[in-house]
């Protein structure tokens, strides 16, 4: 869940930052950036934290690399890609 709520969240924070962008990027930009993904996104991220509220030590520790691994691997991705 933490995986997903931070791709998804990456997806949507990265596209947002284009608006309106160029029109080459416009089907990226309008499938990533409608009011529907952000409601889609906002929920993962409140069910991340709800299940997170509960966990052990060891659980939100695994929890934060598996957060910290996704998002170095979104920047490196996106570095390639912009490269």
């Amino acid at each position: 869940l933490v995986v997903t709520a931070t791709l998804e969240r990456t997806y949507l924070e990265a596209w947002s930052g284009t608006r309106p962008g160029a029109e080459r990027y416009r089907e990226f930009i309008d499938r990533w950036t409608t009011p529907d993904f952000r409601t889609y996104v906002d929920a993962l991220v409140q069910a991340a934290d709800r299940a997170l509220a509960t966990v052990t030590s060891e659980q939100r520790a695994e929890a934060e690399d598996a957060f910290l691994w996704t998002a170095r691997y979104e920047r490196e991705f996106w570095q390639m890609a912009y490269g």
